[in-house]
């Protein structure tokens, strides 16, 4: 609940499919949006969903005046990274969570 206090929860539907495939949220904050919580579901991976989702985040973005979209991923996740930098994003530092270290990745728009 407070995750949707706070954020834009996006749960995406493909109609041609019937079934909601991924989801996210978003914040914008001092001119930034900060996406977290990216999940795909494993059955619809290599579909293109990843990079639909990311031209939606950036031309949300744009619309809110934002200059970058900042992110987190686990630092063992290679395939996300990977995808990650493919589009634009690159490691500006990394932290501890909780359980794990996450890299936290920048793309300036």
């Amino acid at each position: 609940q407070k995750d949707c206090e706070d954020n834009i929860v996006v749960l995406v539907y493909d109609k041609t499919i019937n079934d909601y495939t991924s989801t996210f949220q978003m914040l914008v904050k001092n001119n930034d949006l900060y996406v977290r919580k990216i999940a795909t579901l494993p059955m619809y991976e290599g579909r293109g969903i990843g990079k639909t989702n990311m031209n939606y985040m950036e031309e949300f973005a744009k619309k809110m005046n934002c200059t970058k979209i900042i992110l987190d991923v686990y630092i063992r996740s290679k395939h996300a990274i990977n995808f990650y930098l493919k589009n634009g994003f690159v490691v500006e530092g990394q932290r501890r969570s909780i359980r794990f270290k996450e890299l936290i990745m920048v793309k300036n728009i």
